[in-house]
């Protein structure tokens, strides 16, 4: 039986998808530093990394967002994110919200939780609010802080899950 354990654990892919702030349309800066981290770990067989926004038409990263990764040595893409649709719930393993756990959206476009894989980021780093927003108002350097100590906890987690 351990064998055959450690054969299903080789092959699991746990698929992430971070979900833009309310009412923002770019990746968040938790994609990248998440992808980073997974690629640090060697874990790139195990786990992915999408974004996602409940806009109708996703953006690429902006400059300042672009900046705060360059100053982390984060790598970036001009990737934009994909809206969510009914599917997506049922694609992913973890959805992660920046922010608003409760916002009617994420019920409308995927159909509520019931497999209670929706999450604030900030609660894998001990937390129960939400990540601070850049856009409206937040520096991008806390919005960073914030989103990499969740990520670091997070990938604690799925890394005691999958080795």
């Amino acid at each position: 039986l351990v064998g055959s354990e450690m054969c299903i654990r080789d092959s699991i892919m746990i698929r992430l998808l971070f979900i833009s702030h309310t009412g923002n349309n770019e990746p968040p800066m938790a994609q990248y530093i998440m992808d980073h981290l997974i690629q640090k770990a060697g874990l790139t067989d195990s786990l992915s990394v999408s974004a996602a926004s409940f806009a109708k038409e996703g953006a690429p990263l902006s400059k300042p967002a672009q900046e705060t990764l360059s100053a982390h040595g984060i790598p970036y893409t001009m990737k934009k994110t994909f809206p969510i649709a009914w599917k997506t719930y049922d694609d992913y393993d973890f959805i992660l919200l920046m922010n608003d756990k409760n916002n009617p959206d994420i019920f409308n476009t995927m159909g509520g939780d019931v497999d209670e894989k929706i999450h604030l980021l900030s609660e894998y780093a001990g937390k129960e609010a939400d990540i601070p927003n850049p856009h409206k108002g937040a520096a991008f350097e806390d919005a960073y802080e914030e989103e990499e100590k969740a990520c670091e906890g997070l990938l604690k987690k799925l890394e005691a899950w999958i080795r």
